[in-house]
């Protein structure tokens, strides 16, 4: 890794001065050595972070089915977007999902406005789901109120997400 840098202690230059590892899902998932080491390090050593390459799990024809939908869904005029706009994270959810227009959605940096528009997407759940009413603190579920006008969205969306649920399970303990 050349110089090492700890990201405990060290600067945000001297860390951001080193680039993000890229490693493999796959090789993680085969308890390789290698990506095991390199996966301490990126988070141990330096940056701090990494970048996972899960190509093997995220089939690439469906990330494209759904920048397809998103596309279609965004290219829609303004007035009907609109109808889907929510009051920005209202109990972190609102209604679980919603249009966010143009330079609402969070910065993450004070004093600065975010270029984009999103619509944000929760775990979709039907109202009768037992997480909705278990728990008053469960944030991130609900029913979505999927744009009609989008036809395509709420199946290519769901269907997105599952390879990440399988993603999120990386037996990494050797």
């Amino acid at each position: 890794m050349g110089s090492r840098h700890r990201t405990r202690g060290a600067t945000k230059a001297s860390c951001a001065s080193v680039p993000a590892p890229t490693i493999s899902l796959e090789r993680l998932r085969a308890n390789d050595r290698g990506a095991l080491r390199a996966l301490r390090d990126a988070l141990v050593v330096a940056p701090g972070f990494f970048n996972l390459d899960a190509s093997n799990a995220l089939p690439p024809a469906l990330v494209r089915e759904c920048y397809e939908v998103a596309r279609a869904f965004f290219a829609l005029p303004l007035d009907a977007k609109a109808a889907y706009v929510h009051t920005q994270y209202d109990r972190e959810t609102g209604g679980c999902a919603a249009y966010v227009p143009l330079l609402e959605e969070y910065a993450y940096q004070p004093n600065t406005a975010a270029m984009v528009e999103s619509f944000d997407a929760c775990r979709d759940l039907p109202l009768s789901h037992p997480a909705l009413h278990d728990d008053d603190d469960a944030v991130g579920v609900g029913p979505v109120d999927w744009p009609a006008e989008a036809p395509g969205m709420k199946v290519r969306s769901i269907s997105h997400w599952f390879p990440y649920d399988r993603i999120g399970v990386v037996n990494a303990v050797s």
